[in-house]
């Protein structure tokens, strides 16, 4: 069995996605959280200078970049379906099961699609978190709330509706990683950030953050997490 060490600072971050796909999944890991200190020895020894890291302990191997990582676990880490074996002519071809990444090539683009979108939505707000003049930092939420931000929702919203009329999950009949990177960018904004959502102008979405939250695993690590500001 395969077993992971996930190296992150003592935050939630940009490795909030992969401790939520991995509580989903049930799988056992390592939530080794860095300190500032350890990471001055760390750092030079990490891919790129720069977390979040996934250590495969069998294979000694270490991954960065936090949207890889996520899709590789989306991967790996599968519903618990058996393989389908579809027969054509003298072939015979063996699908394993797709995981938390979409079933089809058409699926996958679709998640990434969104995964990408959520991305871009976060940058906003890193760049808000880290502001310090107090002026600029009113502006800046402003401009969040009155604009990026109701364009961005309205724009996921209608993509949301497009499968299964917005009642179940973005993409086919599964939760993937485009439903948690959903629900960890919008999340914690009031929280966090502090920032104001109409959600009654979004129910559909409204719905999948509500969907997401009250899964089992998910609202376990919610209440268990270690309460951090960020």
């Amino acid at each position: 069995m395969t077993s992971y060490k996930l190296y992150y600072f003592n935050g939630r971050g940009r490795a909030e996605n992969i401790r939520l796909l991995l509580a989903l999944a049930g799988q056992d890991y390592e939530d080794y959280r860095v300190s500032m200190e350890e990471w001055k020895q760390l750092k030079p020894k990490m891919p790129f200078g720069q977390l979040p890291v996934l250590e495969v302990k069998e294979e000694n191997i270490f991954y960065a970049q936090s949207c890889a990582i996520l899709r590789y676990l989306g991967h790996k880490l599968g519903h618990g379906k058996e393989p389908v074996v579809l027969q054509q002519s003298n072939y015979m071809f063996t699908f394993s099961d797709p995981g938390y990444h979409g079933e089809t090539p058409e699926d996958q683009l679709r998640v990434d699609m969104i995964v990408g979108c959520l991305e871009d939505f976060r940058k906003p707000l890193t760049e808000y978190a880290r502001e310090t003049d107090a002026a600029l930092r009113k502006e800046m939420k402003k401009k969040f709330e009155d604009n990026f931000q109701p364009e961005r929702l309205q724009q996921l919203e209608v993509i949301f509706k497009q499968n299964n009329d917005g009642n179940s999950w973005f993409v086919g009949d599964k939760i993937t990683i485009a439903d948690i990177s959903f629900y960890n960018a919008v999340a914690d904004m009031k929280e966090k950030h502090g920032i104001n959502t109409p959600w009654n102008r979004y129910p559909k979405l409204n719905g999948l953050k509500e969907r997401v939250e009250n899964l089992p695993q998910i609202k376990k690590w919610l209440e268990s997490r270690p309460k951090t500001p960020w």
